[in-house]
């Protein structure tokens, strides 16, 4: 399997736009039915999950995989027949009914017996309540929103959570992400460390139920830990003959939902093998739902199974609704995969049938996917694109600022006068206007995220050539003095990049920080930035002081190390040697050593890569030693 993964970090619940990497909205508010188009939840971060794997479990949502009816000795003690009585939902809100029932629901916690069965019983049928009707749902919202029940259960389950089998275990994450009970609200980071404790090594848990816990993790926002990957490949493996088109299509989601990336590659084996079986059966939506979830976790599917998707895609094409579209070519995007000219051409004559449903979200998905893949869109589409623009420009969020500038940067097509008023419009109202100076701290952490919004900006700005007015560069300085703190190495770079190329001076108190965060995170920067970044200074007029280079030296240092045996560097190496010899770096005797050694690294490279260099890079490099006042004899 051509399988490709990035870093992973340890257990986690999701905080915020901060813990995903391309975030649109906050993952945390309720949770739309899936095949609902119009979500409140992200439309790239939840999908759409109504088909709900439940209704196609032969049993039903309440009685298969996470049922625990098995567990109940005869004959039945009282909090057990209060469920039962509470297991017959009224129908209709008349009379004493809905308030009997509720009341019934809390003096539960009172009654003598009060067990782990019971713990788990209490949300099931506040779920089995929910799913009759919206109007019996909201009641529930309404009730976990007013009464003491969420208290009581965790106070009751701060006892009993050791107690609870697997599969009671996974019966109260499902029941939680059913009720929209997260993480915030209510249960701490340790509570879930506990439940990953308790539910392995999951040798109770079917393949239905398996995939409604990972669903729920994907809900609830928890980012699994490594020994729960481990134990769950060993669970998947052990079902795989149960597993169908719909709970691969659950799990995948979920999984790429919350990025558990580095999941173990036994893992995809299996997942992969177990998509050809299944290929005949899947569905649209499960198809969009797939291919997005492996994007989230940076997989691409070898030629075999991917063909089988095209296959199958082909045969729905016309069952695709606007957000699965949008999808899809942001999963194209996002893995870089270009899925043949044949395929664009279907998919775009559908996109073109349904763009008037597409959201702002939606829009900005599938062009940045298209920008992504390098295909230049058509005139048609653009055109399509700015009416869609202009009609949801109230409902653009700060993801779609962001995204949609860098998709016209990445395509290098000048965007239409009207999309930037409505763009400057959303800037102002989305950004401008959100009086971030009045947030505490975990406020601002929450809009982490920002920080790398106001860097793309720019750098899309700059790739434009677009020069901003002195109002949005005021309001862009605002900003950053805030979020600055969460630029990632990138955003450093692409920042001095674009005040470069825009030739915008940085004020003091910018540059002062920008100093600072670049500082501290030195030894994050490639190779590639630490060029980008001299040749910032050098444009920019601006020679970095001592303090940063006694940060940024012992980091180039490390880099070219890397990069000592790759031919293709030697032309990278030679533009930092020459802009350093430009700038005239004149280290003090503090980095007299550190500087030596960058120097010897360099004329390593250089005796290297002598026969296949070109006359003009060694010319630049002897006259780059020269500035510098070294020999490169001496040197090595």
């Amino acid at each position: 399997m051509a399988l490709n993964f990035i870093s992973c970090s340890s257990f986690s619940v999701l905080s915020g736009n901060n813990s995903i990497s391309n975030p649109q909205t906050s993952l945390f508010h309720r949770v739309p039915a899936r095949n609902s188009q119009k979500s409140t939840l992200s439309r790239s971060l939840l999908m759409q999950y109504t088909r709900s794997d439940v209704n196609n479990d032969n049993n039903g949502m309440f009685q298969t995989g996470f049922s625990t009816e098995k567990h109940i000795s005869k004959p039945l003690t009282p909090i057990l027949l209060t469920f039962k009585t509470l297991d017959r939902v009224p129908e209709n809100e008349q009379g004493e009914g809905w308030l009997e029932w509720f009341r019934t629901c809390t003096n539960a916690f009172e009654m003598k017996g009060y067990d782990a069965l019971a713990a788990s019983r209490h949300l099931r049928v506040l779920s089995k309540f929910a799913v009759q009707s919206s109007q019996h749902r909201e009641a529930v919202m309404r009730y976990l929103e007013s009464s003491q029940f969420l208290n009581l259960w965790k106070s009751q389950m701060s006892v009993l959570l050791g107690a609870m089998t697997e599969a009671q275990l996974a019966d109260v994450l499902y029941n939680l992400a059913y009720l929209e009970i997260f993480g915030k609200r209510l249960l701490s980071v340790e509570f879930y460390a506990q439940w990953f404790i308790h539910v392995s090594p999951m040798n109770e848990l079917s393949a239905p139920s398996l995939s409604r816990m990972v669903w729920a993790i994907g809900i609830l926002g928890i980012r699994p830990d490594d020994t729960f990957k481990d134990n769950f490949v060993v669970a998947f493996n052990r079902e795989f003959a149960g597993f169908r088109s719909y709970h691969l299509a659950d799990m995948i989601w979920a999984f790429g939902r919350v990025e558990a990336t580095e999941m173990p590659q036994e893992f995809f084996e299996f997942y992969f093998a177990a998509f050809e079986r299944e290929r005949s059966h899947f569905n649209a939506n499960d198809l969009a739902v797939i291919l997005w979830g492996l994007a989230r976790l940076n997989v691409c599917p070898d030629e075999l199974v991917l063909s089988f998707w095209m296959e199958r895609a082909v045969e729905l094409i016309d069952q695709f609704t606007p957000n699965d579209l949008a999808n899809i070519m942001h999963a194209f995007g996002k893995l870089e995969l270009h899925p043949g000219d044949e395929f664009l051409k279907l998919w775009y004559g559908k996109w073109r049938e349904v763009s008037t449903e597409l959201d702002a979200q939606a829009l900005v998905d599938s062009l940045w996917g298209l920008a992504r893949i390098n295909v230049k869109p058509p005139k048609e589409f653009m055109n399509l694109f700015y009416q869609g623009w202009r009609r949801e420009r109230l409902f653009i969020n700060v993801g779609d600022l962001r995204t949609s500038i860098y998709a016209f940067a990445r395509l290098n097509l000048n965007p239409a006068s009207d999309f930037l008023v409505h763009w400057y419009d959303a800037f102002k109202r989305r950004l401008v206007h959100r009086n971030f100076e009045e947030m505490q701290e975990f406020q601002l952490n929450y809009h982490s995220v920002d920080g790398t919004t106001i860097a793309t900006i720019l750098w899309s700005f700059a790739k434009l050539k677009l020069h901003p007015t002195s109002t949005f560069l005021k309001n862009w300085y605002a900003l950053s003095e805030l979020f600055i703190k969460y630029f990632c190495a990138q955003d450093l770079s692409h920042t001095l990049w674009a005040m470069s190329k825009l030739q915008i001076r940085p004020t003091t108190m910018f540059l002062r920080q920008w100093l600072n965060e670049s500082i501290s995170k030195s030894n994050q920067f490639t190779l590639i930035q630490h060029d980008i970044i001299l040749g910032s200074f050098l444009s920019l007029r601006i020679s970095p002081p001592e303090v940063f280079l006694i940060a940024f030296i012992p980091s180039m240092l490390t880099r070219l190390i890397e990069y000592a045996n790759e031919e293709s560097s030697f032309g990278l190496i030679t533009s930092i040697l020459y802009t350093m010899a430009r700038l005239n770096i004149q280290p003090s005797l503090a980095l007299h050593e550190d500087w030596t050694r960058l120097l010897s690294a360099f004329c390593l490279q250089l005796r290297l890569h002598m026969e296949s260099a070109k006359v003009s890079q060694i010319g630049t490099v002897l006259w780059s030693f020269a500035i510098l006042e070294s020999r490169p004899g001496k040197l090595t």
